[in-house]
């Protein structure tokens, strides 16, 4: 099996990770009806994504997209020593910025 894979040794690698808050509410939000999001009373809305948290977060994982939503990013990212596995992490609230610091980095004019 050896001589069939490429070499991938020298390549660079880089994952884009969520602020876990916004990844939260993401999930909430794709889990459930989420009706409280237009609503303009902040008390709807507090009592909305609170019921639809908790509705999320005793959701059976016998789903692999449940699991895969509940799963922490690092999870992902961890090789099966447990170390981190990805040269770079990019951010996405700041993922202009940082693919465009990566792209430099890589020596690759920006188009963005």
């Amino acid at each position: 099996m050896l001589g069939l894979l490429p070499d991938i040794s020298n390549y660079e690698s880089f994952c884009v990770v969520r602020n876990p808050y916004d990844r939260t509410l993401s999930s909430v939000m794709h889990f459930s009806e989420a009706r409280w999001v237009s609503s303009e009373d902040e008390d709807e809305r507090r009592t909305g994504f609170d019921k639809n948290l908790k509705a999320w977060l005793e959701m059976p994982l016998s789903d692999h997209n449940i699991r895969a939503h509940r799963r922490s990013q690092i999870d992902f990212i961890r090789n099966r020593h447990g170390e981190i596995a990805v040269d770079h992490i990019l951010r996405f609230e700041n993922l202009a910025d940082d693919l465009s610091d990566l792209l430099t980095r890589f020596g690759i004019r920006n188009r963005m």
